[in-house]
């Protein structure tokens, strides 16, 4: 796409999608991304010109507007020439971060084209997929929330991993209390035997959604931190988190237990160490430290920790 797309609204008197013409004429960054949110506004004023249907009516001329909007995202996410100059390759990502932006801000009669797009389409592009979730999941949380919750816990053979991963992100922001829930025992299991989203993901979308309804989290910490079994990611998720968790005597005592944990890989230990310097009080890291310290085989940590020694305990 080398020229921006002017786009001629026809009269409101047609349903008719409009049609596009291309002019080679300049236009600023903002004409793409303005020409698309107009185009979806006037979808939505012709497909409702004249009606008087309660807006929770499921009739076709009633979901006409909706599906209007979700064929502008469409169109939006349609792959710009990758040979385009730098300012078209922004331009383009700037419509179509706006008007995704304005769709996951819009109806709730939005939910369910997303989600009929998004089943139809089985081969479309991740990015497009993942879009139509959103708008699904921030329209309608209880809508979507059926469909999130299978992406996130069955491989169906079809949706790739990066869609997966972003349903769970979306699952866990709209419906946290189930998703904490459901995904818990997942977390704890060292090798599960179904495929999921990247466990140091699942982990990090769980310990949002987690806080969001103040819901304990050390014990699940401590217990991915200290299996040696769990992925080496997923456990360095676990021990920077612990740091956070002040005042947790089962978040410290596992931040101890990885410290002295014989043959741990080094990061993982100068994590825990860190950790327990914002989790712990000078008092009580100070002589942690220098307990380990004076039993430390390993050179190169050791002179790690004399360095936490020297930084954290004068």
């Amino acid at each position: 796409m080398h020229t921006s797309d002017a786009m001629v609204l026809p009269s409101c008197h047609t349903r008719h999608r409009a049609p596009l013409s291309r002019r080679a004429t300049s236009h600023t960054r903002s004409g793409l991304a303005g020409a698309l949110l107009c185009l979806a506004a006037f979808l939505v004023a012709c497909g409702d010109h004249g009606s008087s249907a309660a807006p929770s009516a499921k009739t076709g001329a009633d979901q006409a507007p909706a599906k209007a909007q979700i064929e502008a995202l469409r169109q939006a996410f349609i792959p710009i020439d990758p040979t385009a100059t730098s300012d078209k390759q922004y331009e383009w990502r700037e419509a179509r971060r706006k008007l995704l932006l304005e769709l996951e801000r819009g109806p709730q009669t939005l939910a369910a084209p997303a989600i009929e797009a998004f089943q139809k389409e089985v081969d479309g592009r991740d990015d497009w997929r993942s879009a139509l979730l959103s708008v699904a999941a921030h329209t309608d949380r209880e809508l979507a929330r059926p469909l999130l919750e299978k992406l996130c816990l069955f491989y169906d053979g079809v949706t790739g991993l990066g869609v997966r991963t972003e349903a769970m992100r979306l699952w866990c922001e709209t419906s946290p209390a189930p998703a904490v829930k459901l995904l818990q025992p997942i977390l704890l299991q060292p090798r599960p035997s179904i495929t999921y989203p990247p466990k140091e993901q699942m982990l990090r979308h769980w310990i949002n959604a987690a806080r969001s309804i103040r819901q304990p989290i050390d014990v699940t910490l401590a217990t991915i931190a200290t299996d040696i079994t769990q992925p080496a990611d997923a456990r360095y998720v676990a021990v920077d988190e612990l740091a956070l968790e002040k005042g947790s005597s089962i978040g410290a005592k596992a931040l101890e237990t990885v410290l002295v944990e014989s043959g741990s890989d080094g990061m993982l230990r100068r994590k825990a160490a860190q950790a327990m310097r914002g989790a712990l009080s000078r008092e009580d890291l100070c002589a942690i430290l220098t307990r380990i310290s004076e039993h430390e085989s390993d050179a190169t940590f050791l002179y790690f920790l004399d360095d936490m020694l020297q930084k954290n305990c004068r």
